[in-house]
């Protein structure tokens, strides 16, 4: 199972998911699902935003990884 480490990076980035909404271009519906783990398929362009937001807004650059996991479901 793929796990996104949005929530814990927005926090620890003092951004909200709107404020990172708007910046990245991505709709709010989409980063509160991935905030929430409720994502079931993500277009590659959408990635994109988010990670080129990301190292935006970051003092360090931010690389896939840092956003998601792979998990063995149990």
């Amino acid at each position: 199972m793929i796990y996104f480490k949005l929530n814990t990076l927005l926090k620890q980035l003092n951004y909200s998911r709107n404020q990172f909404a708007q910046i990245s271009g991505v709709r709010p519906n989409t980063i509160n699902d991935m905030c929430n783990g409720n994502t079931k398929r993500l277009e590659l362009d959408t990635l994109t935003l988010i990670l080129k937001a990301l190292n935006k807004i970051s003092e360090n650059h931010v690389e896939i990884s840092d956003l998601m996991e792979f998990r063995e479901e149990k």
